[in-house]
């Protein structure tokens, strides 16, 4: 009988090369902040406070940039920089996977998206921040950070329904009538909430209002009514 197994454990060798380079950040933050210790010297208080992560989150979208390669002396990606906060945690959690501390435990509910525990809106607060911050910057630089996809317009929306009913089949007809239902219904249901006079215009291709919503994944939403 072999002896082998597939487990329910593993790390693909992309998310050990982010965990690597995360902590590699993390190490020359704790240097350069006078904590005289690598990350695997940290002790369990520090590993669960969160103004260490509050001064890491700093680091990582303030004052870090990249170098060595194409994007040398830019600062981190906004997604990045949440990417690389959360794997510190992870990993801190992993560590203390044995500890008996309840503060401890407590703390690590900042990692449960469904948790409204103080650590898990803590958090949340922290990466909007990160958001706030990153996109001020980009605006600041003059950065394009809208990356929807452009409007589709009444012009485009017919040249695709006269191509659909060319083909003339059941399929391309169950089509148009999704695309005539999407186009005019328009947007998502979140997005009125945010609807603000300084944001909207007329469009005179859709006969409708255009609305930019900025949202905290960095791009620009449109909504017609």
């Amino acid at each position: 009988m072999t002896e082998e197994r597939i487990g329910s454990s593993g790390v693909s060798a992309s998310t050990q090369g982010n965990q690597a380079n995360a902590k590699r950040i993390c190490n020359e933050f704790l240097l350069a902040n006078d904590y005289n210790q690598q990350w695997d010297e940290l002790s369990e208080t520090t590993l669960t406070s969160p103004e260490f992560y509050e001064r890491l989150a700093y680091y990582l979208a303030k004052v870090y940039k990249i170098s060595g390669n194409k994007n040398n002396g830019e600062f981190l990606k906004v997604n990045v920089i949440k990417s690389y906060l959360n794997i510190m945690i992870k990993l801190a959690q992993n560590k203390l996977l044995s500890s008996t501390n309840a503060e401890t435990k407590l703390f690590f509910t900042c990692l449960l998206t469904s948790s409204n525990s103080f650590h898990a809106n803590w958090l949340r607060g922290v990466r909007h921040n990160i958001d706030r911050i990153c996109l001020e910057r980009m605006k600041e630089a003059g950065d394009d950070y809208d990356e929807s996809a452009p409007p589709m317009s009444r012009e485009n929306l017919k040249l695709m329904i006269q191509a659909y009913w060319k083909a003339n089949t059941n399929e391309t007809g169950i089509r148009v009538l999704s695309l005539l239902t999407l186009f005019f219904v328009g947007g998502r249901s979140g997005e009125p909430a945010w609807m603000d006079i300084a944001n909207m215009s007329w469009s005179m291709d859709d006969l409708a209002v255009d609305l930019n919503v900025y949202a905290t994944r960095l791009y620009r939403s449109n909504y017609w009514s």
